[in-house]
């Protein structure tokens, strides 16, 4: 890790997500990617590690869960944390050296984090708590919210057959109102 100066600053805005961790570590920062970004990162992702990435996305709410995906799946999904952390680190005062190309593996750039958070004395712990916080915020700001969801709902089509019956209401042509009849 390299230290930042000046330090970073962090706006106060729902994009960015922030985690304090026991002292001496402190508060942490991680930005969200937008929409496009965060889809095209997690296709990446998926495309070449996509059961681990499974594994994962299940157990958003449950850190005992990602341990024991650890020991089934191994460091593969350990990649995949340490992937989720690097590209969404956004600390104040510290910088990740470790960067993703566009021609990197996401795999590979995630056990290069998780190599430098080692250095820098961040268990599997930390880690996985910092991963889950991420990954809840990328959901979280990606996803339509119920609100949405529901005004969507009001204009949804209909299933089934439609009928229309014809009006009992006479037709009349009305004058343009205000005119005179003559």
């Amino acid at each position: 890790m390299k230290t930042r100066t000046p330090p970073r600053v962090i706006p106060d805005t729902p994009v960015y997500v922030s985690v304090t961790l026991p002292e001496p570590k402190g508060e942490h920062h991680f930005r969200t990617p937008s929409t496009v970004t965060g889809a095209k990162l997690l296709n990446r992702l998926q495309k070449t590690h996509l059961a681990a990435f499974s594994a994962l996305s299940g157990h958003l709410n449950n850190p005992a869960g990602i341990f024991a995906l650890v020991q089934q799946v191994g460091p593969e999904l350990v990649g995949v944390l340490g992937f989720i952390v690097g590209v969404s680190w956004c600390h104040k005062t510290l910088d990740l050296e470790s960067t993703l190309g566009p021609k990197d593996d996401p795999l590979e750039f995630g056990e290069r984090v998780i190599e430098e958070l080692h250095e820098a004395e961040y268990d599997l712990n930390l880690v996985v708590l910092l991963a889950m916080v991420v990954m809840r915020q990328w959901v979280e700001r990606n996803s339509l919210s119920q609100e949405a969801m529901q005004r969507a709902g009001f204009f949804s089509p209909t299933t089934g057959p439609t009928t229309s019956s014809p009006s009992t209401s006479e037709s009349t042509t009305s004058a343009t109102p205000g005119a005179s009849g003559n």
